[in-house]
């Protein structure tokens, strides 16, 4: 006989544990149950907790912030690197009709020019395009054209713009021609002052880049800075009446000669030169 009592057997712990596991599961059922509906039960613990932890919760997305950055960064940076391209192909190609539209624009207004050119008359021209020449100085006194024999163009004929004088043809090719320019010292044209009238002889002044005047204009007669002076257009003469050669820049008397030496700015800018116009004009011979 045991005075302690009679021993517990062996399954009594056994079904105290599954009866407490019951217990604790039957309390979680009913917790969400009365979470679920609304209960505030443990509503202040669950807004306790939530508020004891923020700070810890803000704090974390503040660090991790970067590298989800970086992440983000990553993973779409293929995406974001297409993007780019084609945003610089559009640029690209805005730009590019920008200057088209320019050029387009920018060669309307140089051919509505020359086709108002009021000097010539009655003179029948031919519209060209220079291809060849001296855009930037003076040391070559000829350009090239991009009409000749084909449109019945010759020798002697004078070349213009709306501004005045450019030079004449002194060079036939079968589709090109070449144009003495009037920059050259050869280029020699009987000249005249459009407010006195005043008949002169001129030539190019080659690298100085001004019409010299050193002929026929006496001492006597008054010339002031800025005079126009015009084609003589006399029998014999290279060119028609009235085609503007430029404006006096500068007057020298010569008192040995009894006469006055005109330096002339060139109507025309020669480093300029685009589209000119061919005078349908043969020098009477």
């Amino acid at each position: 006989m045991n005075p302690a009592g009679p021993l517990p057997s062996k399954g009594t712990p056994r079904r105290r544990g599954r009866y407490v596991l019951l217990v604790v599961v039957l309390l979680g059922i009913t917790l969400v149950t009365v979470d679920a509906r609304g209960g505030s039960l443990f509503a202040p613990a669950r807004d306790g907790a939530a508020e004891a932890t923020g700070p810890i919760q803000r704090a974390g997305r503040w660090l991790s912030s970067p590298f989800r950055s970086t992440w983000h960064g990553i993973r779409d940076y293929p995406r974001v690197r297409q993007e780019n391209e084609r945003l610089r192909e559009e640029l690209a190609r805005v730009r590019g009709d920008k200057i088209r539209n320019r050029n387009a624009q920018e060669q309307l207004t140089r051919l509505r020019e020359q086709l108002d050119i009021g000097f010539t008359g009655r003179l029948r021209t031919e519209m060209s395009r220079v291809t060849l020449g001296p855009y930037s100085n003076f040391r070559s006194f000829s350009v090239t054209i991009d009409k000749g024999a084909d449109r019945r163009l010759k020798v002697g004929m004078p070349v213009v713009t709306s501004a005045g004088l450019v030079g004449r043809i002194s060079r036939v090719g079968p589709t090109t021609s070449q144009v003495e320019l009037a920059t050259s010292p050869d280029f020699v044209v009987g000249v005249r002052l459009a407010s006195s009238q005043e008949l002169g002889v001129g030539h190019g002044g080659g690298e100085i880049n001004r019409f010299v005047v050193d002929k026929g204009i006496s001492l006597d007669v008054t010339v002031n800075k800025g005079e126009a002076v015009l084609s003589s257009g006399l029998d014999s003469a290279v060119l028609p009446p009235d085609v503007p050669i430029g404006l006096v820049d500068r007057v020298t008397p010569n008192d040995a000669e009894r006469s006055q030496q005109l330096l002339v700015r060139y109507a025309v800018d020669f480093s300029q030169l685009d589209v000119v116009q061919v005078v349908r004009w043969i020098p009477p011979r």
